[in-house]
C-alpha cells in the first residue's frame, strides 16, 4: 500500500504541471543536500563549544552517539514508512496519513513555518559572518541586510535551476568544511594522540551536570536530517533511496560529530578544553586551527564558514519551498504554488514565496536595529528547534498508529510497534526539555523569548481550526450538492 498526494499532473489552462522532476536526485544527492544543510563547520564552530561550556563538558562526545542512536531508533520506523508514503511534505504527510488530514494540516503549517524560520536565520548568520570577514579583509562596512537579502536570492536562484544543480554546488562546499576540520582533527590527534581518553563516553560522563543542555545541542547539530524524505518525489526509487539515505546520513553526521567534538576535548588537557570553551565559544574553532595548524588557517576557517553558511541557506530553502508546494497542491495555501516550472519541474513559485517571506522578516529586523547574531538567529532558530522536535515526535506515534491500525503486517515488530514507542516517548520528553531550557537555548531570558514557543502553539491552533473548518464546508458542499443527472430527471418531471 502506498500513498501520494499528487492528483492531477497538469493545473490551470496554459498546462501548467504541478509534479516535480522525477529521477533528479539519487542517495549520494540526498546525502550531500542533508548534510549541507546541517553545516558541519557552523555546528562545530558554535553547537560544539556551546555544549561543551553550557552542558556536560568533556561529555559531549558521548552526547553525540547518544543523539545518534536516538535518531536511528526514529529512523527506524521513518525508513519504513518512506516505502508507503511518498510525498515531498514528509513529516505532515506521515502525520496525516497515521491521525487524519486535519493533523496533517498542522504538521504541513508547523514544518513549512520552521523551515521558513531557519532560512531566515541562517541568511542572517551568513551575513554577520560576510560582514566581518569582509571587514577585517577590506575595511568596508557593508549592511548586514544587504548580505543576508544576498543569500535568499542565490538559494532562490539554486531552486530553480533544480535539485541537481543545488546538490553539486553543495558537495563541493561539503567537502572543502569536511577537509579542513579532517585537517584539524588529524592535526590534533597526532600531537595529543595519548590524550584522547575513553572517559568521554563513560555514562558518568555523558550524564553528568548539563546533560540535558548538551543533548539540545546535539540535537540541534542534526537539524534537517529527516529532509530525506522531502525529496523522495524527486529521486529514481523513492522506497529504497530515502530509508537508506536517512539512515548514511544519521551514522556519517553522528561519526563525525562525535570524532570531531572527542578531538576538540582532546586539544586541552581535559576542563581546560571546557574552560578555554567558556571563555570565547566564537573563537574555539578558529583557535584549534590556530594551534594545531598555524595562524594560515584561521582566514581559511572564516572563508569556509562564510562558504558553509550560504550552503545551509541553499539546502534549507530547498526544503521550506518544498513544504510550501506541498500546501499548494494539497489545497491548504492557493494552488499556484504548486505549480512547478514548465521545462525545470522545480517548485519555482513556492520558492520565490519563500524568498519574499525571509526578505520581509529580515526587513522587519532591520527597520527595529535588531543584531543578525544576538537578535535575529535565536528568535528564529529557537522557533525551528521546538518545531523540528515536535514534528519528530509526533511523526513518531503516526508511525506506530500506521502500522497497527491501517496497514499491520507489513514489517516486524520492532519496526512497527517497539521502535516508534520509543522514540516517540523519547522525543516528547526531548521537545519538554527545549521548552523548559528555551532560555539557555536562545541565549535570552527575556520575555518576548519566553513567548515565541507559545506563540508558535497558538499559531498551530488555529491554523488547525481553519483547516478543520475548511475541510467541514468542502464535505458539506460535496454532501448536499445534487448531481446533474439528477436534476435533468427532477426538471423532466416538472
Amino acid at each position: 500500500m502506498s500513498i501520494t498526494d499528487i492528483t492531477d499532473d497538469t493545473a490551470g489552462k496554459k498546462g501548467n504541471t504541478t509534479r516535480l522532476q522525477k529521477g533528479s536526485i539519487g542517495t549520494p544527492g540526498i546525502v550531500f543536500i542533508v548534510i549541507a544543510g546541517a553545516a558541519p563547520l557552523t555546528a562545530m564552530a558554535g553547537n560544539v563549544p556551546l555544549g561543551m561550556a553550557l552542558g556536560n563538558g568533556t561529555g559531549l562526545p558521548g552526547t553525540y552517539v547518544l543523539v545518534g542512536a536516538l535518531l536511528l531508533i526514529f529512523s527506524v520506523g521513518y525508513a519504513a514508512m518512506s516505502r508507503h508514503v511518498v510525498h515531498a511534505g514528509a513529516f505532515n504527510a506521515y502525520i496525516g496519513f497515521g491521525f487524519g488530514r486535519t493533523a496533517g494540516a498542522v504538521a504541513a503549517f508547523v514544518a513549512a513555518f520552521a523551515y521558513n524560520a531557519s532560512t531566515t536565520s541562517l541568511a542572517a548568520a551568513f551575513a554577520f559572518f560576510t560582514k566581518s570577514a569582509i571587514h577585517d579583509h577590506t575595511g568596508l562596512s557593508v549592511p548586514w541586510e544587504v548580505l543576508a537579502l544576498a543569500a535568499v536570492l542565490v538559494a532562490g536562484l539554486m531552486n530553480l535551476r533544480g535539485v541537481g544543480v543545488s546538490t553539486s554546488i553543495l558537495a563541493t562546499l561539503m567537502a572543502l568544511e569536511l577537509a579542513m576540520l579532517f585537517a584539524i582533527n588529524v592535526a590534533i590527534m597526532m600531537e595529543r594522540g595519548p590524550h584522547f581518553s575513553p572517559s568521554v563516553f563513560e555514562p558518568g560522563s555523558v550524564l553528568g551536570g548539563g546533560a540535558a543542555i548538551a543533548l539540545l545541542f546535539g540535537i540541534l547539530s542534526f537539524a534537517g536530517f529527516e529532509a530525506t524524505a522531502v525529496f523522495s518525489e524527486e529521486v529514481r526509487n523513492p522506497r529504497r533511496t530515502v530509508g537508506r539515505a536517512t539512515y548514511v546520513v544519521v551514522v556519517l553526521m553522528a561519526v563525525f560529530f562525535s570524532v570531531s567534538s572527542w578531538a576538540a576535548v582532546s586539544a586541552y588537557d581535559g576542563t581546560d578544553s571546557v574552560a578555554t570553551a567558556r571563555n570565547d565559544p566564537g573563537d574555539f574553532v578558529f583557535a584549534l586551527g590556530r594551534t594545531y595548524l598555524g595562524g594560515w588557517s584561521v582566514p581559511v576557517i572564516s572563508a569556509l564558514v562564510v562558504l558553509s553558511f550560504i550552503a545551509s541557506v541553499i539546502a534549507v530553502h530547498n526544503m521550506a519551498s518544498r513544504y510550501m508546494y506541498s500546501l499548494g497542491r494539497s489545497g491548504l495555501l492557493p494552488a499556484w504554488l504548486a505549480v512547478t516550472h514548465h521545462r525545470l519541474r522545480t517548485p519555482h513559485r513556492a520558492g520565490s514565496v519563500q524568498v519574499l517571506i525571509s526578505s520581509a522578516v529580515l526587513g522587519l529586523f532591520a527597520l527595529i536595529g535588531a543584531d543578525p547574531l544576538t537578535d535575529v538567529v535565536p528568535a528564529l532558530a529557537g522557533l525551528f528547534t521546538i518545531a523540528f522536535l515536535g514534528l519528530m515526535a509526533a511523526t513518531s506515534f503516526a508511525i506506530l498508529r500506521t502500522f497497527v491500525r491501517k496497514i499491520p503486517g507489513q514489517h516486524g515488530l520492532w519496526t512497527t510497534r517497539v521502535a516508534p514507542l520509543v522514540s516517540g516517548v523519547l522525543m516528547t520528553l526531548t521537545t519538554c526539555l527545549v521548552v523548559v531550557n528555551y532560555g539557555v537555548l536562545v541565549g535570552s531570558d527575556s520575555l518576548f523569548s519566553r513567548a515565541l514557543p507559545a506563540f508558535l502553539l497558538t499559531l498551530a491552533v488555529a491554523w488547525g481550526i481553519h483547516a478543520h473548518r475548511r475541510r467541514e464546508r468542502r464535505e458539506a458542499a460535496h454532501r448536499f450538492a445534487i448531481p446533474s443527472a439528477e436534476q435533468d430527471r427532477n426538471a423532466k418531471e416538472l
